[in-house]
């Protein structure tokens, strides 16, 4: 069984990098380091991205997984929602490359669903599959 956590935080540096790592410069952009687990947080600045692992399907004959993660993207203004979807999805959409302990061998765009909300922030939602193993010495 391929390690839980493992792939949470190679998508968390896949987004905001590290200290050896660039994170990826169009999302964090817009959100700086507003990435969260789970929950938008209370009271939050916004604009901020949401994500949350939704399925964690392993094959049972070989070392691969492939979960399926949902990113909400949250913002006052519906054009920079929409344009942060964009550039979750340009991120994960097809990249293959080794990132973290993971050798990811294939990002997936699932689905993109605009959510309504009557408080005023707009919310999109992106799900992608990410298809990896884990990398092993």
């Amino acid at each position: 069984m391929i390690e839980e956590t493992l792939i949470e935080e190679t998508i968390v540096l896949m987004v905001l990098g590290n200290d050896e790592i660039l994170g990826d410069s169009k999302i964090i952009g817009y959100i700086e380091d507003r990435f969260y687990p789970e929950k938008l947080p209370q009271d939050v600045t916004l604009p901020a991205i949401v994500y949350n692992k939704i399925s964690a399907p392993e094959f049972h004959d070989i070392d691969v997984a492939y979960p399926r993660f949902q990113f909400s993207c949250f913002s006052k203004d519906l054009t920079e929602c929409k344009r942060m979807a964009i550039a979750v999805k340009e991120l994960f959409q097809r990249y293959k490359g080794i990132c973290g302990g993971c050798h990811i061998l294939q990002g997936v765009f699932l689905d993109e669903v605009k959510l309504p909300d009557d408080s005023g922030i707009r919310h999109i939602a992106v799900d992608i599959r990410v298809v990896y193993k884990k990398i092993t010495d």
